[in-house]
C-alpha cells in the first residue's frame, strides 16, 4: 500500500505566554494553564484517495475524517445523519480537490483565525488541485470580501450535494483559541499590505454590540459618555466592508469592546496597541486574550456583572469607575512601557 501524503505547512510550536496587564489573582480560575503554556498542533494537509464529502464531513470510506473536518467528535445520532446523506445526496465526481471546510467558518472569529489563513497559506500548495468552499459561505459579505481582496476563486459546493473525488487534500483543524503564530503572522502581513492607511492617524475605537442579537452591554449610553471623555469613536462592525474594518484596526491603537467577534479584528493592529475586553463574570473563554498575544497586543479584561447564568447569552452591565480606572492604567502603560 502506497504511503498517505502527508505535508507540514507550519510546524508545531510550544507557546508561553505573559499574564495580562491587569490581571488579578482573584480571577484565577476563570484563566487556565494552557492560556499560558501550550503545544499547538502543526498545520499540514493529506490526500485522501476516493474520499466523499458531505456538508463539513469528510469520509474516507466509511470513517469520518473528525481531525480534517471538524472541530470534535459527532455524536452517534449526527453520524448516522451523515451516512445517510451519503445514500441520498446526488453525487458529483472529481478528479482533484483541496477542501477548505471548518462547521464553524461563517462565524467570523474562526474564518479569520483558522480558515481564511489556512486558504492564502496553501494558496501554491493547490496546483492542479481545485480550491472548494460549501456555497453558502458566499452569502457572508466578509467571505466573498476577503476571498476578492487576494483574487481568490474557489469552487463551490452545494450543502444537499454528495461529492466523490478520486484525490482530496484537506488541513488538520486547528484548537479553537490556540493559534499557530506563524501562520496567523503571514496572513497578517498579507492582508496588511493590501490597505492604504493614511499616515499619523491613531484612533481609539469602541465596539457597539447594539446591533448584535445578544451580549448587548445594559448600560451602553453611560459607557459612551465616558468614553467620549478618553476621545473613543464609538464603531458598529456591521456597518462596515471588511476592507474598511481592517484599516480601521490598522489606524487604532486602543480598542474597547465587549466579548464577541468584532474583538477578532484586533489582530491588524500594530505592535503594542492595547484592547481591553469587557467580560461577563462568568465567561472564561480566553480567545482574544491569547490571539493578543500572538501580534503582541497588552490586553486588559474588565469581568461584568451578567443577567444570565449563561455567558454566551449574557447582557453585561459595565462598572463605571473600574472602567475608568482599566482605561487610565492602559493609558499611563504608553508613557511606561
Amino acid at each position: 500500500m502506497a504511503e498517505r501524503l502527508i505535508k507540514v505547512v507550519y510546524p508545531d510550536q510550544l507557546v508561553s505566554r505573559d499574564y495580562p496587564e491587569n490581571y488579578d489573582l482573584a480571577d484565577k480560575e476563570y484563566f487556565y494553564k494552557e492560556d499560558f503554556n501550550y503545544r499547538v498542533n502543526n498545520l499540514h494537509y493529506i490526500e485522501i484517495v476516493n474520499a466523499s464529502v458531505v456538508y463539513h464531513c469528510v469520509f474516507e470510506k466509511l470513517s469520518i475524517a473528525t481531525t480534517y473536518c471538524l472541530h470534535r467528535p459527532l455524536s452517534q445520532l449526527q453520524v448516522l445523519r451523515q451516512y445517510s446523506k451519503l445514500l441520498l445526496y446526488r453525487s458529483r465526481k472529481i478528479d482533484r480537490a483541496f477542501l477548505y471546510v471548518n462547521e464553524w467558518g461563517t462565524n467570523y472569529f474562526h474564518w479569520l483565525t483558522e480558515l481564511f489563513p489556512i486558504i492564502v497559506a496553501t494558496t501554491n500548495e493547490r496546483n492542479q488541485y481545485d480550491g472548494i468552499i460549501p456555497h453558502y459561505y458566499l452569502r457572508y459579505a466578509f467571505i466573498r470580501e476577503g476571498l476578492e481582496m487576494f483574487g481568490l476563486q474557489l469552487n463551490t459546493y452545494q450543502s444537499r450535494e454528495k461529492l466523490v473525488i478520486n484525490k482530496l487534500r484537506v488541513c488538520n483543524q486547528a484548537q479553537v483559541g490556540q493559534y499557530n503564530i506563524e501562520l496567523l503572522s503571514m496572513f497578517k502581513r498579507q492582508i496588511i499590505g493590501k490597505i492604504e492607511t493614511e499616515n499619523g492617524i491613531r484612533r481609539r475605537i469602541y465596539v457597539s454590540r447594539k446591533m448584535a442579537h445578544s451580549r448587548k452591554i445594559l448600560n451602553e449610553d453611560s459607557v459612551i459618555e465616558l468614553l467620549t471623555e478618553f476621545k473613543f469613536q464609538v464603531i458598529h462592525f456591521e456597518n462596515l466592508k471588511f476592507y474598511d474594518q481592517v484599516k480601521l484596526m490598522m489606524e487604532s491603537d486602543f480598542l474597547i469592546s465587549s466579548h464577541g467577534a468584532g474583538l477578532t479584528n484586533l489582530m491588524f493592529m500594530k505592535t503594542n496597541s492595547m484592547v481591553l475586553e469587557l467580560k461577563a463574570i462568568n465567561n472564561d473563554f480566553n480567545c482574544y486574550f491569547t490571539l493578543a498575544r500572538v501580534f503582541n497586543i497588552k490586553y486588559y479584561y474588565q469581568r461584568c456583572v451578567s443577567d444570565d447564568p449563561n455567558h454566551r447569552l449574557a447582557n453585561i452591565s459595565v462598572d463605571l469607575v473600574e472602567l475608568r480606572k482599566n482605561i487610565m492604567l492602559a493609558i499611563s502603560s504608553t508613557f511606561n512601557p
